[in-house]
């Protein structure tokens, strides 16, 4: 049996399943018992208006068969996509039962009713078949950046290419745009292909003087969204972590995706009834200050690794220590985008955690992550000892915020903050510059447990 087939015939045996137990589970034509009771069903609906509410067992089996399809098409459909079709695949079979029925349902589906799943599965096949293989080039606008003199107004991180969308670029857009609607169309359809194309114009113009993150991606619409939605993310915590070296953490400014930034301006009223007086305060919040990439900083990032880094992204194939440096960097760029100290100061400590952790239960972590800081960055023996105890204060600092609720308000705990913020980013450094040298976090930490009894010459840094 050719493949294509094999496939059929499962997916047709799982939805026939998944049938049979909507023909043995409730069912009602009383809509707002369906809508206005907590059933703990998932409730499919015919086209004469008959509902049947999945109970467990049945749902475990819907939840299988969608599960299998994104698997055998290799995610490239979204959930949203494939849930759909199967969802139309269901009711359509289930109203076609309900007429064949005259009245009286099936306890399970006949030969018939099979033979019309079976077609309906095939259709979907193809539909599944033909939507995973299209091939997209994903524009995803990005807010706060600006690519400040950089050749070609393009940048390649990870698996992007962040480009300025000039008038060049918006020009090439409408006019790939413009020979799609307008290819050879009808006579008849020339007045909506216009509205159509207004609407389309007006919305793509949305990225006029945007920068975006483009891809080539071959999947299903939605799931070719989310694919690049997911791939940016890498790409915006590099940035965010290179942009740790070149702003402050007060500047005001940070790379999202388009609708993600909240810039607004505060107006503040105040009134003194003993004095006569009033004051207005205006301020602006949010990220407001664009995040600029200059010539200039692509040289610092080729000296701090950010390339390298990028390339590890870009392959998708990262060993196990890589993972831990890439979800180390995740969490401190995390720990820029916090507006409260607290949950900033928990993130950026997990940074630390996901490096110099060990897996196992019997170590201290306080102390790993302490003698891991000290051995990675410093040398000399005293430098190493005020690091070590000054990251025992820190994780103690950490403890009290979890567990009981302290806030970071007093100068002390705010300048433990703007060290750990320190701390943390020149981890990430030296790791980067090591991201080959080691295969895995435990041959990190093994390293580690050498040097407590090496000569300090055989330090990284």
């Amino acid at each position: 049996m050719p493949h294509k087939d094999k496939v059929t015939e499962g997916l047709t045996r799982q939805a026939t399943d998944v049938l049979n137990a909507l023909l043995e589970s409730e069912h009602t034509q009383d809509f707002e018992y369906v809508f206005k009771n907590e059933t703990g069903k998932t409730w499919f609906q015919t086209e004469d208006g008959y509902f049947f509410g999945l109970a467990e067992g049945g749902a475990k089996k819907y939840t299988k068969l969608i599960h299998d399809v994104l698997d055998r098409w290799k995610n490239l459909l979204s959930l949203k996509y494939a849930t759909n079709q199967i969802d139309e695949l269901l009711e359509k079979s289930l109203s076609n039962i309900v007429i064949e029925s005259s009245g009286t349902l099936p306890a399970t589906l006949r030969g018939a009713d099979i033979d019309g799943v079976r077609n309906r599965v095939l259709n979907m096949v193809a539909d599944f078949d033909r939507e995973s293989a299209k091939d997209w080039t994903v524009y995803l606008p990005l807010s706060g950046i600006e690519l400040t003199g950089i050749s070609g107004d393009s940048l390649k991180i990870g698996c992007a290419c962040l480009k300025y969308m000039n008038k060049v670029e918006m020009d090439a857009l409408f006019g790939k745009i413009d020979s799609i609607i307008f290819l050879e169309p009808p006579a008849k359809a020339v007045a909506s292909k216009g509205r159509s194309h207004k609407f389309v114009r007006e919305r793509v113009d949305t990225l006029k003087e945007t920068v975006c993150a483009v891809y080539l991606i071959k999947a299903e619409s939605e799931r070719a969204i989310e694919i690049a939605e997911e791939r940016t993310q890498d790409v915006l915590d590099l940035l965010s972590y290179f942009t740790s070296f070149k702003y402050s953490r007060s500047y005001k400014g940070a790379v999202r995706l388009q609708g993600e930034l909240a810039r607004d301006k505060r107006t503040t009223l105040l009134l003194s009834p003993t004095t006569d007086a009033f004051h207005i305060a205006n301020r602006l919040t949010g990220e407001y200050m664009p995040v600029q990439f200059t010539k200039e900083d692509i040289k610092d990032m080729k000296r701090l690794g950010i390339f390298e880094v990028s390339a590890i992204i870009e392959s998708g194939r990262p060993n196990k220590f890589q993972k831990t440096v890439l979800a180390a960097i995740h969490w401190f760029a995390a720990s820029r985008r916090q507006e409260t100290p607290e949950i900033e100061f928990v993130n950026l400590v997990t940074c630390l955690e996901n490096c110099l952790t060990p897996d196992d239960d019997y170590s201290s972590i306080r102390a790993s992550i302490a003698e891991g800081c000290a051995l990675l960055l410093t040398a000399d023996l005293e430098p190493r000892r005020q690091l070590r105890n000054a990251v025992l204060d820190i994780y103690g600092i950490r403890s009290k915020i979890v567990h009981s609720g302290q806030s970071i308000t007093s100068e002390k705990n705010k300048l433990c903050l703007a060290y750990l913020r320190v701390i943390a980013r020149d981890l990430l450094l030296v790791l980067i510059k090591q991201i080959d040298d080691f295969k895995s976090k435990e041959d990190l930490l093994k390293w580690l447990t050498e040097q407590k009894l090496a000569p300090k010459s055989n330090a990284i840094r």
